[in-house]
């Protein structure tokens, strides 16, 4: 789908001390359907995550897009003619680069010439086939050509330095304009469904651009015996792009373009779940208490006979004996003592009394 480009002005700046926010307002008249909506050119300092699209009419903002607008060159008056001006030296340049080569090897040239012909005219001269003034004149010929290829090539070395000189104050004219001279800008693409009644849509596209920001100055004056405190700000931009008369605000504040949301990390909440006790076989006996803690720090077995649980045997005194009816002999053996506080527990059957 091919965007259609819309007509969008800067209608409000807010200005904070590092950066700046544009707002962009434009209306189109649309039929249904799907549409995508061109607002450019925007400047290249364009920060494209912080662009924000907002509209009013019979239709939904579906999205916004970014893309760069590649031009060949600059449009700008001054940066187009600063760009011809170095483009003619560097040409100049290269031609007397070729010039200084050329003059270079005419130099070699007419020295190996004069180096050849000195063998030459001096056996001539020896064998009378050749006069002093034939040498004399050639002579002059090659010494004056020889000084022209060299004078040659000092005007060239000259005109170099000139050149080198205009390159550079054209490149610093060219640098101070880097703003204008950058042919590459941003576009804005919004796609937008519009309903099916159609209608006037308007779009308002706003977004953060730096090499812009203000600071406070502040004016004294003393007049008899009052001071008067005037207070501004001064506003700097170098976005590339003209801020007409519109709604311009100055903030304090310090936008951040985009936000990263943090990962958070979860915690899981439950209460203490008891661990259930194995089952038992049938016929397994429980594990008896052991008498030491049953009975406590200082206790006699007395007195920890009512603190042991069920199914475990009891601890009375005189001799284990077996319940009525049932034959067995108890495992709890008296000491010599034969005392209740000198019995030692080993393991009874359930059901067993001691």
């Amino acid at each position: 789908m091919e965007p259609e480009p819309i007509d969008a002005s800067v209608v409000a700046v807010t200005v904070f001390p590092d950066q700046a926010r544009v707002t962009r307002r434009g209306r189109a008249t649309l039929p249904a359907g799907e549409h995508r909506i061109r607002v450019a050119p925007l400047p290249a300092g364009a920060n494209p995550d912080s662009l924000r699209v907002s509209g009013r009419g019979p239709a939904t903002v579906l999205g916004v897009d970014t893309s760069a607008l590649r031009a060949p060159r600059s449009t700008d008056e001054e940066v187009v003619e600063l760009t011809r001006r170095r483009s003619d030296l560097a040409e100049e340049q290269a031609g007397l680069i070729d010039a200084d080569e050329v003059q270079q090897r005419r130099d070699t040239f007419l020295a190996g010439v004069a180096e050849r012909a000195a063998g030459t005219y001096a056996r001539a001269l020896a064998a009378g086939d050749a006069a002093a003034a034939d040498l004399a004149a050639f002579s002059d010929a090659i010494a004056e050509q020889s000084t022209g290829a060299r004078e040659r090539m000092r005007q060239l070395a000259r005109r170099r330095v000139e050149l080198d000189e205009e390159i550079a104050a054209v490149d610093r004219a060219l640098q101070a304009l880097a703003g204008k001279r950058g042919p590459d800008q941003l576009a804005a693409d919004v796609t937008v469904l519009v309903d099916e009644a159609g209608g006037e849509v308007e779009i308002e596209l706003t977004y953060l651009v730096g090499d812009a920001g203000w600071r406070p100055a502040y004016d004294l004056r003393l007049v008899d015996e009052t001071v008067g405190v005037t207070w501004f700000g001064l506003i700097s931009q170098h976005t590339g792009e003209d801020w007409p008369e519109c709604d311009l605000r100055l903030s304090t504040a310090r936008p951040a373009a985009s936000a990263a949301v943090p990962e958070l990390t979860p915690w899981y909440l439950d209460r203490v779940r008891p661990v259930p006790p194995p089952p038992r076989s049938p016929g397994h006996a429980a594990p008896m208490m052991p008498m030491a803690a049953a009975r406590g720090a200082g206790g006699s077995a007395a007195e920890a006979a009512p603190r042991l649980k069920q199914g475990v045997a009891t601890m009375e005194q005189g001799p284990c004996r077996p319940p009525t009816g049932r034959r067995g002999r108890s495992r709890y053996r008296p000491t010599a003592a034969a005392t209740a506080r000198s019995w030692r527990p080993s393991t009874c059957r359930p059901g067993w009394t001691t």
